[in-house]
Protein backbone atom coordinates (compact mmCIF):
# COMPACT_ATOMS: atom_id res chain seq x y z
CA UNK A 1 0.00 0.00 0.00
CA UNK A 2 1.23 3.46 -0.90
CA UNK A 3 0.31 6.21 1.49
CA UNK A 4 -2.06 8.85 0.16
CA UNK A 5 0.29 11.75 1.04
CA UNK A 6 3.04 10.22 -1.06
CA UNK A 7 0.73 9.83 -4.04
CA UNK A 8 -0.40 13.43 -3.76
CA UNK A 9 3.21 14.70 -3.67
CA UNK A 10 3.95 13.00 -6.97
CA UNK A 11 3.33 15.44 -9.78
CA UNK A 12 2.93 13.54 -13.04
CA UNK A 13 3.02 16.68 -15.20
CA UNK A 14 6.38 17.72 -13.78
CA UNK A 15 7.73 14.19 -14.26
CA UNK A 16 6.64 14.19 -17.92
CA UNK A 17 8.38 17.55 -18.46
CA UNK A 18 11.60 16.15 -16.99
CA UNK A 19 11.36 13.05 -19.18
CA UNK A 20 10.72 15.18 -22.29
CA UNK A 21 13.74 17.37 -21.46
CA UNK A 22 15.90 14.25 -21.05
CA UNK A 23 14.74 12.91 -24.43
CA UNK A 24 15.57 16.26 -26.03
CA UNK A 25 19.06 16.19 -24.46
CA UNK A 26 19.60 12.63 -25.71
CA UNK A 27 18.60 13.63 -29.27
CA UNK A 28 20.99 16.59 -29.15
CA UNK A 29 23.86 14.40 -27.92
CA UNK A 30 23.13 11.81 -30.64
CA UNK A 31 23.25 14.59 -33.24
CA UNK A 32 26.61 15.79 -31.88
CA UNK A 33 28.01 12.24 -31.96
CA UNK A 34 26.83 11.74 -35.54
CA UNK A 35 28.44 15.06 -36.58
CA UNK A 36 31.51 14.90 -34.37
CA UNK A 37 33.87 16.88 -36.63
CA UNK A 38 31.42 19.77 -37.00
CA UNK A 39 30.71 19.72 -33.27
CA UNK A 40 34.43 19.78 -32.43
CA UNK A 41 35.09 22.70 -34.78
CA UNK A 42 32.20 24.70 -33.33
CA UNK A 43 33.42 23.89 -29.80
CA UNK A 44 36.90 25.27 -30.50
CA UNK A 45 35.46 28.32 -32.27
CA UNK A 46 33.34 28.97 -29.18
CA UNK A 47 36.43 28.66 -26.96
CA UNK A 48 38.34 31.07 -29.20
CA UNK A 49 35.50 33.58 -29.16
CA UNK A 50 35.00 33.28 -25.41
CA UNK A 51 38.61 33.26 -24.21
CA UNK A 52 40.63 34.47 -27.21
CA UNK A 53 40.62 38.12 -26.14
CA UNK A 54 42.30 37.28 -22.83
CA UNK A 55 45.14 35.18 -24.24
CA UNK A 56 47.51 36.71 -26.78
CA UNK A 57 49.08 34.35 -29.33
CA UNK A 58 52.66 33.46 -28.39
CA UNK A 59 53.61 31.66 -31.61
CA UNK A 60 54.05 32.91 -35.15
CA UNK A 61 52.33 31.63 -38.25
CA UNK A 62 54.67 31.55 -41.22
CA UNK A 63 55.41 29.40 -44.22
CA UNK A 64 58.55 27.39 -44.71
CA UNK A 65 60.83 27.59 -47.71
CA UNK A 66 61.21 24.48 -49.84
CA UNK A 67 64.02 22.35 -48.47
CA UNK A 68 66.01 20.13 -50.80
CA UNK A 69 66.67 16.83 -49.07
CA UNK A 70 69.98 16.32 -50.87
CA UNK A 71 71.40 19.50 -49.29
CA UNK A 72 70.55 18.61 -45.70
CA UNK A 73 70.81 14.83 -45.62
CA UNK A 74 73.56 13.30 -43.51
CA UNK A 75 76.30 11.18 -45.07
CA UNK A 76 75.33 8.06 -43.15
CA UNK A 77 76.66 5.35 -45.49
CA UNK A 78 80.14 4.23 -46.51
CA UNK A 79 80.70 3.34 -50.16
CA UNK A 80 82.96 0.38 -50.99
CA UNK A 81 84.25 -1.04 -54.28
CA UNK A 82 85.48 -4.46 -55.35
CA UNK A 83 87.48 -3.75 -58.50
CA UNK A 84 88.20 -7.40 -59.32
CA UNK A 85 84.56 -8.50 -59.44
CA UNK A 86 83.13 -5.11 -60.50
CA UNK A 87 80.83 -4.55 -57.54
CA UNK A 88 80.16 -1.27 -55.74
CA UNK A 89 77.92 -0.81 -52.71
CA UNK A 90 77.53 0.04 -49.05
CA UNK A 91 77.43 -3.45 -47.55
CA UNK A 92 80.88 -4.65 -48.66
CA UNK A 93 82.96 -3.81 -45.58
CA UNK A 94 85.93 -6.02 -46.51
CA UNK A 95 86.51 -4.26 -49.84
CA UNK A 96 88.17 -0.91 -50.68
CA UNK A 97 86.58 2.18 -49.06
CA UNK A 98 85.70 4.92 -51.58
CA UNK A 99 83.86 7.69 -49.69
CA UNK A 100 81.08 8.61 -47.30
CA UNK A 101 77.67 9.15 -48.89
CA UNK A 102 73.99 9.26 -48.00
CA UNK A 103 71.38 6.68 -48.83
CA UNK A 104 69.76 9.02 -51.40
CA UNK A 105 72.95 9.78 -53.36
CA UNK A 106 73.37 8.50 -56.92
CA UNK A 107 76.81 7.17 -57.86
CA UNK A 108 78.09 7.29 -61.46
CA UNK A 109 80.65 4.61 -62.32
CA UNK A 110 82.74 5.05 -65.49
CA UNK A 111 84.36 1.97 -67.04
CA UNK A 112 87.62 1.89 -69.01
CA UNK A 113 85.76 1.23 -72.26
CA UNK A 114 83.77 4.50 -71.87
CA UNK A 115 80.53 2.99 -70.59
CA UNK A 116 78.99 4.30 -67.41
CA UNK A 117 76.47 3.08 -64.88
CA UNK A 118 74.36 5.03 -62.37
CA UNK A 119 74.03 3.21 -59.06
Amino acid sequence: EIKMARILKFNSDKAEEVIAALHKDIEEIDHHLNHLVDYTISWYLMLKEKYGKNFVRKTQIRSFDNIEASKVVEANEKLYINREEGFIGTGMKKDEFVCNCSDIDDIIVFFKDGKYKVV
